[in-house]
């Protein structure tokens, strides 16, 4: 059985400088070996449109499946989406009903002046499919690039994980599969090979 190859990159200086940790690599492998991808590498980049482009490149090279997670915010420093339109050779277009429906989200737990800065988030990829975020205001999106993917979601776990749990039915090949844990003790794990 061949499997499906994913690639994994988490976008975020301040993953390189430790100040959080990536907790969205571990739990992503866990759910696409379950979806039937053999994830060969995961890594991270900074905020630099430059390295993120480089390193899509790469992935989209050796995998069917290319994972980003964060860098989809409103600051200067979230450069993901544009990133990955470069290395898709792809445009940035403006999705006015989608600004509307983040500017109403982020209502929802802010009550000043909505900054100016947050449409940003509303940028769509050029023929992505938009995956609405239903805990934070980012939304992600999917690209399908010559029978190829490449699936942009947010960086907090918290919005990360639901989005993907909406989405992974898309993903899921034809050599998912389930695994099941066996404890065993008093055997030492030779002697259990050999049987």
């Amino acid at each position: 059985m061949i499997l499906k190859k994913a690639v994994i990159i988490t976008i975020g200086s301040e993953l390189l400088k430790g100040i959080i940790l990536d907790r969205n690599s571990k739990y992503l492998c866990d759910q696409l070996k379950k979806l039937g991808y053999d994830v060969v590498k995961t890594v991270s980049v900074g905020d630099d449109i430059d390295s993120i482009v480089r390193e899509v490149r790469r992935a989209i090279e050796e995998a069917d499946l290319v994972v980003t997670s964060g860098g989809l915010g409103p600051t200067k420093d979230d450069k993901t989406r544009e990133g990955i339109a470069v290395a898709l050779n792809k445009k940035l277009i403006m999705d006015h009903d989608l600004k509307s429906r983040i500017e109403k989200r982020v209502r929802e737990f802010y009550s000043g002046k909505i900054p100016g800065n947050i449409s940003k988030q509303a940028e769509v990829i050029e023929g992505a499919e938009v995956l609405e975020n239903t805990v934070g205001s980012a939304p992600g999106q999917l690209v399908n690039v010559e029978n190829k993917a490449v699936l942009i979601l947010p960086g907090p776990p918290r919005e990360l994980i639901p989005m993907f749990e909406a989405v992974k039915e898309k993903l899921r090949t034809e050599n998912a599969f389930y695994e099941r844990t066996m404890s065993f003790y008093g055997i030492p794990e030779a002697k259990l090979e050999e049987e």
